[in-house]
C-alpha cells in the first residue's frame, strides 16, 4: 500500500502566477523571515532597472514546500539571462535540478542562470549543488562573505561589543562639527557617491546612481532609512542607509565624500544608524559583504564593530550554452 501511495505523489516546480500580496503570504507561510531580496519591493526595483520578475513554487501533492523569486532579461526572443539575488525559501534540497524547467516554462532556447545563496555555508549543501549540474562561476559578483552584527539592548552594551580602536575613532568623530539627519533626496545621496567615485577612481558599476537610489527609496518606503552627515557649511559629506526586514537591518548605502576624509564621520553614522535600528526592535545588522583582500580597510572597519564574519554558500551558475557562459563571465570580470 505504501508503494502505491508513493507512486501517486506529484511534485515539481511551477510558475507562481498570483499577485504581490499572495507572494508575501507564500513567503510568510514558508519562513519566519525571508530575505528582502525575495520581496515585492525588490521585484519592483528590479523591474525599473529593466528586469522581468519570475516567481516559482515547489509543490508536493498541491502542498507548497518552497518558493523563489528571480529576474530575467530576454534577448532576440529566445535567449535569456536569469538572476536570483537570493536562493530558495523553504526546502533547499529541491533546488538541485531547478534549471531543468527553465527552458520550457520561460519559452527560451538558450539560458544562463546564476544565483547567490545567502544561507550559511554547509559542505553538504555545497556538495548537493556540485553533484548536479551547478558550477561555481569563474567571475563572481561578490565574495560570498558578510558580517553579522548583534544589535544589543543599550548604547553602552553596543560600545562594549566594539574594539578599543573603533570606540576611539567614534570619540574622535564627536570632535568634528557635523549634523546627522535623515536623508530623503536621491540626488543629494547620489552626489556623495559621485564624489566617492572620483576620489577612489571607482567604476560606474561600483556606485548607486540617482535613478537606483530613488527607486529603492520609493519601493521600500518606511522600510528604508538613510542617514547623512552635513558639515558646518551645510554640505552633505557622508551617508549610510539600511533596509529593514523583520528584525534584521541590512546595509544598502554607504559613501563618504572627499570633504569627510579624516573626520571619522563613518563611525558616527553607523552608530547612529544602529540606535535607530534598536528603536525599531531590530536584533541584527547585516553589514552586507566583505572582501578582506581588495577592501581591507572596509573589512577592518566592519570587524571592529564586533561583527562576526559569516561565509554563505554564494554563487552558482548553470547554462545550456558554453559560449553564453563564457560571455557572461567575461562581462562579469570587467564589471567588477
Amino acid at each position: 500500500m505504501r508503494g502505491k501511495e508513493a507512486q501517486n505523489v506529484t511534485k515539481g516546480w511551477r510558475l507562481f502566477r498570483y499577485d504581490d500580496i499572495s507572494w508575501e503570504e507564500r513567503l510568510n507561510e514558508l519562513a519566519s523571515q525571508s530575505s528582502y531580496l525575495q520581496h515585492p519591493a525588490w521585484a519592483n526595483y528590479m523591474e525599473k532597472m529593466g528586469w522581468e520578475t519570475c516567481r516559482w513554487e515547489y509543490v508536493v501533492n498541491e502542498r507548497v514546500t518552497s518558493c523563489v523569486q528571480g529576474f530575467c532579461k530576454r534577448y532576440f526572443g529566445r535567449l535569456g539571462l536569469i538572476w536570483f539575488p537570493d536562493w530558495i525559501v523553504g526546502d533547499f534540497s529541491v533546488g538541485h535540478d531547478f534549471y531543468k524547467i527553465l527552458e520550457s516554462q520561460l519559452g527560451l532556447t538558450y539560458v544562463y542562470v546564476r544565483f547567490r545563496c545567502r544561507q550559511e555555508f554547509h559542505v553538504e549543501k555545497h556538495i548537493l549543488m556540485m553533484q548536479s549540474a551547478w558550477e561555481k562561476p569563474r567571475s563572481k559578483f561578490g565574495e560570498g562573505l558578510t558580517m553579522d552584527l548583534k544589535i544589543l539592548d543599550s548604547h553602552d552594551l553596543q560600545l562594549i561589543q566594539a574594539s578599543k580602536s573603533w570606540r576611539r575613532f567614534l570619540k574622535k568623530a564627536s570632535l568634528f562639527p557635523v549634523h546627522i539627519t535623515e536623508q530623503k533626496c536621491p540626488e543629494q545621496i547620489a552626489a556623495v557617491y559621485e564624489d566617492l567615485k572620483k576620489t577612489r577612481s571607482l567604476k560606474k558599476s561600483d556606485i548607486f546612481n540617482s535613478k537606483q537610489i530613488k527607486s529603492l527609496m520609493e519601493e521600500f518606503g518606511h522600510n528604508i532609512l538613510v542617514l547623512g552627515a552635513t558639515d558646518s557649511e551645510g554640505a552633505l559629506i557622508a551617508i549610510r542607509g539600511c533596509i529593514f526586514n523583520g528584525r534584521t537591518a541590512t546595509d544598502v548605502f554607504a559613501a563618504t565624500s572627499k570633504r569627510a576624509r579624516n573626520s571619522y564621520v563613518s563611525y558616527r553614522l553607523l552608530f547612529e544608524l544602529l540606535e535607530r535600528c534598536r528603536s525599531k526592535n531590530c536584533t541584527s545588522y547585516d553589514l552586507n559583504g566583505i572582501n578582506p583582500q581588495s577592501a581591507a580597510g572596509v573589512y577592518q572597519f566592519k570587524k571592529s564593530t564586533g561583527a562576526k564574519a559569516k561565509a554563505f554558500l554564494g554563487e552558482y551558475e548553470w547554462t545550456n550554452s558554453i559560449p553564453l557562459k563564457l560571455g557572461v563571465n567575461l562581462l562579469s570580470k570587467f564589471r567588477r
